[in-house]
This record gives C-alpha cells, structure tokens and sequence, in this order.
C-alpha cells in the first residue's frame, strides 16, 4: 500500500456504501488502512496473500478493484484475468488495452467517490449470466495475450526473426 496505490481512498469510499469490500496486500499504509477500517464491518483486511494462496483468493473474490491513481501495468489485473474475474478499475496503464475488444468496461475515477459507486451499481445490475459471459471474455483475454503458451510462442517468433 503506497498513496499512488489509491487504497485510502478506496477505502474512504466504501466507508459510504452498503457493499463488503476485502483489502489484499501490504505496504507503508497498512497501519493506516487497518485503523481506518475498525469501525467499518463491510470492511475486511486479510492482509498481504502469499504467491501459493492466490488461486484461493481469487476464488473467494467476485470482482477485483484497481484504484489506482499510476500503474504501468498492475501484475493484479493479469492475475484476475487469469482467474476469470470481472474487473473495476481506474483508467490506469495498460489496463484499458487489457480488457480492450471484451464487455469489462467497468471504470471510475478515483478521486469521484460517486463514480465509483454508478460503476458498481451498475455492475449490480448486469444479468448473471451475462456477467459469466464477461467474465469468459476477461479470461479468453488472458489466454491469448498472456498466458505462457501465448507468451512462450511471442518470444520464440521473436528470437527465430535473429
């Protein structure tokens, strides 16, 4: 967690909405984070997730958030592309190129507490079964941008070229 990350505000944004949101990771705002959850019970921090525990948490998990204000390329959303999650985020580094071409165009500013609220509403309000389908589209995404058999063929069309 560093103030680039967008966690304190995320976090200030669900101290005013009736959804349960669970944190993940570590950093020099924990302290921060963790005392300005105590009085919020739709507020759990699990804290940081181990490389052997993610499947788990993706499992447990039915959207991942992204608030954050800069990024390159959060490793977090190629992880929940993997796992077939629906993604929120802000328009952050590659993530718009990311979940270009599928129906996951869930984003929100993260200095507008009422955007992030209309997204997750409107998430809300998506059919599950179409929700399933987006979610089959976020994955598929993966597969054919980012898997290791994906990756695996780019590098060795990339060095046969030399």
């Amino acid at each position: 967690f560093s103030p680039e990350k967008g966690i304190i505000e995320l976090v200030n944004h669900f101290k005013n909405l009736d959804k349960k949101l669970i944190i993940a990771g570590d950093g020099p705002l924990r302290n921060q984070v963790i005392n300005s959850i105590t009085a919020h019970a739709n507020i759990h921090y699990k804290g940081a997730v181990k490389n052997e525990s993610l499947v788990d948490f993706y499992n447990a998990i039915d959207v991942l958030i992204i608030p954050s204000f800069e990024e390159a390329g959060p490793l977090v959303g190629v992880e929940a592309m993997a796992a077939g999650k629906i993604i929120v985020s802000t328009n952050v580094g590659a993530m718009q190129e990311r979940l270009a071409g599928t129906a996951n165009q869930f984003w929100f500013d993260i200095t507008d507490e009422n955007s992030l609220g209309v997204a997750l509403d409107a998430l809300e309000r998506i059919p599950s079964a179409l929700l399933q389908k987006i979610r089959q589209e976020v994955k598929n995404a993966y597969i054919s941008n980012y898997s290791n058999a994906t990756l695996s063929r780019d590098y060795l069309k990339l060095f046969s070229n030399y």
